[in-house]
């Protein structure tokens, strides 16, 4: 490896590392509270190297949403060209959300606190990167919904974006379930199956959308 492909390979490293640290001291503080400062220090690198990589906390913002979503979107590709019907579709989408969330917990936190208005106001350079991500994720979930339409696997009486929408936001709600977990059994006057959670919450969505086979008429009885 040359030099300058040596140098090229440790500034992508220190820029994910600088990443990172923005994601935990955004987990951490909150992003109202989060500082160019607070972040290089995380980062282990001087104020001065970090604003070489990024000009503000919102430019940190929105490489964040665009790498975690990106690999989303990397998650969801193979296990779409795989899916034989639409409602395979929508049940691959639903355990990809699931693998993805498990695998970064840290970005699903701030994800939840970002809905929550944890962020900065207004329509900046990291929400419409951001808002771009999510309507990559969508459009590819609205994809499978019409596929199953068509392939008469999915009820035709819904719709694709609404649904695909509702998706999401629901199953953001059963992760902030899973991540506030003691909070909740705390105060449920129930037991909880936690472990049992993620797999009702893809069995009762998908059970509600698949399309039930034709009832004979009256002259076929």
């Amino acid at each position: 490896m040359g030099t300058s492909e040596r140098r090229e390979r440790e500034k992508a490293e220190r820029r994910e590392a600088i990443v990172d640290a923005a994601e935990v001291v955004f987990v951490r503080d909150g992003y109202a509270a989060s500082t160019m400062g607070l972040i290089a220090n995380e980062a282990e690198v001087s104020k001065g190297t970090l604003y070489l990589y990024f000009e503000s906390k919102d430019d940190l913002r929105g490489a964040i949403a665009e790498r975690w979503l990106g690999l989303l979107i990397d998650r969801l590709r193979p296990k779409l060209e795989v899916a034989k019907t639409g409602i395979d579709g929508v049940a691959a989408v639903l355990e990809a959300y699931d693998e993805h969330f498990a695998a970064t917990p840290r970005h699903c936190r701030m994800t939840i606190s970002w809905l929550a208005g944890d962020g900065p106001p207004g329509i900046t350079r990291s929400f419409e990167s951001h808002r771009r991500r999510v309507a990559e994720v969508v459009t590819l979930v609205v994809g499978q919904l019409v596929r199953g339409q068509e392939d008469g696997t999915v009820r035709q009486d819904v719709n694709p974006g609404l649904v695909a929408m509702e998706l999401w936001g629901s199953f953001l709600g059963v992760q902030l379930i899973l991540q506030n977990r003691e909070h909740v059994e705390a105060r449920s006057p129930m037991s909880i199956a936690w472990d049992e959670l993620p797999e009702t919450f893809r069995r009762i969505k998908l059970d509600g959308l698949r399309a039930q086979p034709a009832q004979p008429s009256e002259e076929e009885r």
